[in-house]
């Protein structure tokens, strides 16, 4: 006797909910034994550097500062000393204080304070000392939390409340549009054009030249210094598989492409929805003067990147909709990056 067979379930039917996991320690049990040492590992640090858009290289644990113990302490991109602070609980005026004498014992320059709930007090505390301290030192603050889906593995992501990003006078949103329009205007007759799309007042603009699901091309500035930023952003199931394909098997191609524009970074970000290959220039739109340039050089990045990319995209697995066991969901991306990064 044979009996039907059930029908597929569409997409849609498959798609789980997102579910808090409130308590902390559920994880982690101890600040300094548990949280600290789960942060400095590698994968679980670039969580962190893709929160703060800064590369950190770990410098120690449980560092002494006299008769005290700083958390973590990196070093940024720039050889910045970056004290990070760990609480796994509201923030209080302890922490704080903490921060701020391990800072001073170790001369750093990057303040990052992460703490599972920020106090209104507390941020408005962050945002004043970005706003009257020297303008080389910086202040974080970010909250963690923890989700699942359904049974799935539980998965950190971090949500930054205050960065010091008050200080630097961005680009008004009028002047973003004005960016964006010349820069449309620009790229519209070159030859090949790029299709650019509406112009909207942000830090980035997604563009989708392979037209497959789950792979963009993002042009943006950087909020941290302002600096020209092409990324290529896989996204989706296979983001992970399709990241390690491209820098198995083309990282030499691609970084040769690439790397006479500009460095070039790999963030494979194992534990977030996306992978990113990131090409940074020199040049800042910042400055109006400079926006020739930045042009220039924007409309070369994406022409190399799609050019060297258009012929090995066809090779990379297109499965997108449907999650795989493998593909637990992790820190959500941050709109600020992301802005993307921030942008």
């Amino acid at each position: 006797m044979t009996t039907p067979e059930s029908p597929e379930r569409a997409p849609h039917e498959l798609l789980g909910r997102l579910t808090p996991v409130t308590d902390l320690r559920t994880i982690w049990r101890r600040e300094a034994g548990d949280f600290t040492h789960w942060m400095a590992q590698n994968d679980n640090l670039a969580l962190l550097e893709s929160a703060l858009d800064l590369s950190l290289t770990v410098e120690g644990t449980e560092q002494e500062v006299g008769p005290f113990r700083a958390d973590l302490v990196c070093r940024d991109d720039q050889g910045r000393v970056v004290v990070v602070e760990n609480q796994l609980s509201p923030t209080d005026h302890l922490h704080l204080g903490q921060l701020l004498t391990y800072t001073g014992g170790l001369g750093g320059q990057v303040m990052v304070w992460i703490a599972q709930r920020f106090n209104t007090e507390h941020r408005k505390a962050i945002d004043w000392l970005n706003a009257n301290t020297n303008k080389d030192v910086e202040f974080f603050a970010l909250e963690v939390e923890l989700w699942r889906i359904g049974s799935s593995p539980i998965a950190p992501k971090f949500n930054v409340v205050c960065r010091p990003d008050v200080r630097r006078t961005p680009p008004a949103s009028t002047d973003l549009e004005r960016f964006w329009t010349e820069f449309k205007r620009y790229v519209e007759g070159q030859s090949p054009p790029i299709r650019f799309g509406q112009v909207q007042s942000q830090y980035w603009k997604d563009l989708f030249p392979f037209r497959r699901p789950g792979i963009q091309v993002q042009i943006a500035m950087r909020n941290r210094d302002g600096k020209s930023v092409i990324r290529l952003i896989l996204s989706g199931p296979v983001h992970k598989s399709n990241f390690r394909e491209l820098e198995d098997r083309h990282a030499a191609t691609i970084n040769d492409a690439l790397g006479k524009l500009g460095s070039v970074e790999w963030r494979e970000l194992p534990e977030n929805l996306s992978s990113q290959i990131v090409l940074t220039g020199s040049v800042s739109p910042l400055a109006e003067r400079d926006w020739p340039l930045v042009q220039e050089w924007l409309h070369g990045a994406y022409q190399s990147m799609v050019d060297v990319l258009t012929p090995i995209v066809p090779g990379l697995d297109p499965a997108y909709t449907r999650m795989t066991a493998d593909d637990e969901l992790p820190g959500l991306p941050d709109a600020s990056e992301t802005e993307p990064e921030t942008a």
